[in-house]
C-alpha cells in the first residue's frame, strides 16, 4: 500500500496537541493497516474557497480501507474506527474546544465565521479521481457528532460496495465540483446527505446579475 494512497491518513496543524494525535493513532492503528500522519505548518496560506480549504485536522479514508483491508481485519476495527472519530468532539466543538484555528486564506484574507467547521473534518476517496468532504457544522453537539460521523462511514462503505453506481448523495449531479472535491453535509430533517455548493452566496451576489 505504501507506493498509493494509505487505507487511513492523518493530517493535521501542528499546533494541534500532539497527544490528542497520539490518542487518535493508538486507538485505529492495527497490524495490516497501511496509516500515515503528517503535519503541516499552522500558518501555511491557501488559495481555495472557504469550505475547501484544509481542516486543523482531518482525517483520509481511501477506497482499499473499504475494499480490502476491512475484510480482512473485519467489523472489529470498523468500530475502532468510529470510536476514534468520536473522541475528537470534545477538542475540535463545544465550548470547551482546545482547537480553534484561524486559517489565512490568499492575500491574507480570513474567512468569515461560516456555519462549518474549520478544526475538523473527513475525507474520502470516490470513484474516477474524485473525493468526499463531510462538512460537520460548528455548533454540533457532540452526540449528533457522533451520530453523523458514524452514518458517514456507513455511507462510505456502503458506496464502495456498489463502486459508487447507487445514488447514496442527494443532488450530487446538481452542483459543481472544484478540486475535484465533493462536498457533502448531513440533512438531519430529511436523515440524507446532501451535496453543499461550494461557492457561498454572498460570492454568487457579487459575481451574478
Amino acid at each position: 500500500m505504501k507506493d498509493g494512497l494509505p487505507h487511513i491518513g492523518i493530517g493535521y496543524r501542528d499546533t494541534v496537541p500532539a497527544e490528542l494525535i497520539d490518542h487518535l493513532t493508538r486507538t485505529i492503528a492495527h497490524e495490516g493497516l497501511d496509516l500515515r500522519v503528517e503535519a503541516a505548518p499552522a500558518d501555511e496560506v491557501f488559495a481555495a474557497l472557504e469550505w475547501l480549504l484544509p481542516t486543523a485536522v482531518v482525517i483520509f479514508l481511501g477506497k482499499a480501507y473499504f475494499d480490502a483491508f476491512l475484510k480482512e481485519a473485519g467489523k472489529d476495527h470498523y468500530h475502532l474506527l468510529k470510536a476514534g472519530v468520536a473522541s475528537l468532539w470534545r477538542a475540535c466543538f463545544g465550548d470547551k474546544r482546545t482547537i480553534r484555528p484561524q486559517i489565512v486564506a490568499a492575500a491574507g484574507q480570513v474567512p468569515e465565521a461560516g456555519p462549518y467547521s474549520l478544526a475538523f473534518s473527513i475525507m474520502a476517496e470516490a470513484e474516477d479521481g474524485y473525493c468526499f468532504k463531510l462538512l460537520l457544522e460548528d455548533s454540533i453537539d457532540e452526540g449528533d457528532f457522533g451520530a453523523v460521523t458514524g452514518r458517514f462511514l456507513d455511507f462510505l462503505e456502503a458506496y464502495h460496495a456498489t463502486k459508487g453506481e447507487t445514488p447514496l448523495v442527494e443532488g450530487i449531479r446538481d452542483v459543481r465540483v472544484v478540486g475535484r472535491t465533493i462536498l457533502v453535509a448531513y440533512d438531519s430533517a430529511q436523515g440524507v446527505f446532501r451535496v453543499v455548493d461550494p461557492v457561498p452566496r454572498r460570492e454568487k451576489r457579487q459575481s451574478g446579475p
